[in-house]
């Protein structure tokens, strides 16, 4: 199964829509995109989700399907939203 084969969900937080997936059972394992990347990219390293872990999967401010109304992008403010899609979902 690819990655992207699993509808993802939207979430309002730091005023921006933030897109992720999540795959998989386990213990949780963020995936950050490079710059100028999106989520999905993950489906080039990972054919199949690693046994074990539940992958988070978002797409950072202004990438994919993330909304970036500010029109600025910072690694603080990146780290932030990851931050705030963690609470989000309830994982320390």
């Amino acid at each position: 199964m690819k990655m992207s084969s699993t509808p993802g969900q939207t979430i309002r937080i730091n005023e921006m829509e933030m897109y992720y997936e999540i795959r998989g059972m386990g213990e949780p394992l963020v995936l950050l995109h490079g710059g100028g990347g999106v989520g999905a990219n993950w489906e080039l390293v990972f054919k199949e989700p690693p046994a074990g872990y539940q992958l988070i999967v978002p797409d950072l401010r202004g990438h994919g399907s993330s909304t970036n109304p500010s029109m600025e992008f910072t690694f603080r403010q990146s780290a932030l939203d990851v931050f705030a899609l963690l609470d989000h979902l309830g994982i320390e």
